[in-house]
């Protein structure tokens, strides 16, 4: 039996006590989980988390457009990576069940683009164990490859790549490229030919 102490969502929002009883650990645990959720993250939060994204991919744009520094990139994304870790210690990460898709997407790509090899491995035993609905499969293996790069190692998935001037673009090293693709399917990634047309496309 757990007692779930009393908290204040909101202003308009009455504060209540819930009481958890269950038989079955598995689903009581579950249970304390999401309600934890309910309880702590709030639509303030929420939002903040979101304009992670937006921060994200202006910082990405205005470097691919050359108007800062990779080292006004990279301040950037530490600072965005130091909320977020502070988010996640403090609620969890931020799964799409429970917050919302641009919350989600803002975390994860803020963990992908942080270059902190720990954090990433943490988060990828954790979207490894999200609920159906949590997390996105392709997500995982992203972060996999990145972290095998950082560890100068051959990717998987074959999700990581260099763009260089005139936009060449090359591969960082593939483990078994000849079943790259299947591989691939099973983390609900396109084929690798359909992955290097979208990223011309995006040039």
């Amino acid at each position: 039996m757990v007692l779930l102490p009393k908290m204040t969502l909101s202003t308009d929002v009455q504060v209540i006590q819930i009481l958890v009883e269950s038989h079955d650990s598995h689903i009581h645990d579950k249970l304390v989980y999401s309600l934890s959720w309910m309880f702590f993250m709030d639509k303030e939060t929420i939002l903040k988390i979101e304009t992670i994204y937006d921060s994200d991919q202006r910082a990405i744009k205005k470097f691919k457009r050359k108007e800062i520094s990779l080292n006004k990139l990279n301040e950037i994304n530490s600072k965005n990576t130091d909320f977020i870790i502070g988010i996640i210690e403090k609620f969890g990460f931020p799964f799409k069940n429970k917050t919302s898709e641009k919350a989600y997407t803002a975390s994860f790509l803020t963990v992908q683009h942080s270059g902190n090899v720990e954090l990433m491995e943490k988060v990828i035993d954790t979207l490894s164990k999200a609920d159906n609905g949590g997390a996105d499969k392709k997500d995982i293996a992203y972060l996999i490859d990145r972290v095998r790069v950082l560890k100068n190692m051959p990717q998987i998935y074959g999700t990581q790549y260099k763009i260089f001037p005139r936009g060449k673009i090359e591969f960082f090293p593939i483990e078994n490229p000849e079943s790259v693709n299947k591989k691939r399917e099973e983390y609900d990634l396109e084929s690798i030919d359909e992955y290097l047309q979208k990223i011309k496309s995006n040039l």
